[in-house]
């Protein structure tokens, strides 16, 4: 009898690690979408940041450009 409730312990054992693992390999599938997901908004970001900071880079030219010309119609009495 002893023996009996041991078997029946240890298959109870194996079936919740069983369980357990089939849960895991769920939440690593699930992780490893949401990781894919996160990993391409990154790059979106990033390539926006890219055209964000080359057109600002564009913009401040325009005005260093547009400054220097204004000081030159100072200098020149316009």
């Amino acid at each position: 009898m002893a023996a009996q409730h041991q078997l029946e312990l240890l298959e109870s054992r194996v079936s919740e690690m069983i369980a357990h693992l089939k849960a895991l390999r769920l939440e690593k599938t699930k992780l490893s979408s949401e990781i894919s997901r996160q990993e391409t908004a990154f790059r979106q970001l990033q390539e926006e940041r890219r055209i964000v900071r080359k057109r600002l880079e564009k913009l401040l030219g325009t005005l260093n450009h547009a400054e220097g010309k204004n000081t030159e119609k100072q200098l020149c009495g316009w």
